[in-house]
């Protein structure tokens, strides 16, 4: 007998998909976590996404992920079982209210061995406080001043050390509201490049 009966066949999605028990985090990266699903079938893994990102799904082997945090996209996230039989449904969103620290400007960008300069900086979500922050690189770049202007813009004066590797380094800026790294932000360029005078 013909019937508007309809069935759907699928694969079971994780459930409780949660991230960090906070309001307005400010964070770079989060830690997520779910509950496997029940499911007669063999998970292989899983495939976290974070919506307006579809093309760049973070596949892991267990139940949660250290996941990074991009400025200006949506921090809405579902995850789904890979099986051995193919792709699950996806579970139920969780949007993160997040602010993502942003480093917007660095200038200058690059320095030679043995210049010691300032170097403005300004970005988003950064709470720059005068007494409290601090700023550091990744190699022999000493900061010796450090003048904040407001929550978002500051200028350092550093001196870079002759002996240093040319190439780009990493800054962190540490405060109250946390710690956060921004890679290969700064070059250090060759001394024996340095513009000079010839008589």
């Amino acid at each position: 007998e013909t019937t508007n009966s309809t069935f759907r066949v699928f694969l079971a999605a994780p459930t409780n998909l949660e991230g960090p028990d906070e309001d307005r985090l400010i964070a770079r990266r989060v830690n997520l976590t779910w509950t496997p699903p029940d499911s007669p079938h063999t998970v292989v893994g899983y495939q976290l996404v974070e919506q307006g990102l579809e093309d760049n799904p973070l596949v892991v082997g267990n139940a949660y992920a250290n996941v990074e945090l991009l400025p200006d996209t949506s921090h809405i996230f579902t995850v789904a079982a890979l099986y051995d039989v193919g792709t699950g449904d996806f579970s139920e969103s969780l949007e993160l209210d997040v602010e993502v620290p942003k480093l917007e400007e660095l200038d200058p960008e690059a320095g030679y061995q043995g210049d010691q300069l300032y170097i403005y900086l300004e970005g988003e979500s950064l709470y720059l406080l005068d007494g409290v922050t601090e700023v550091e690189f990744d190699a022999a770049i000493e900061v010796l001043d450090l003048s904040v202007f407001d929550v978002q813009q500051a200028a350092i004066l550093v001196d870079i050390d002759e002996e240093v590797e040319p190439g780009t380094v990493s800054l962190t800026i540490s405060g109250g509201r946390g710690s956060f790294s921004f890679d290969d932000v700064f070059e250090v360029l060759d001394g024996a490049d340095r513009p000079g005078i010839i008589e």
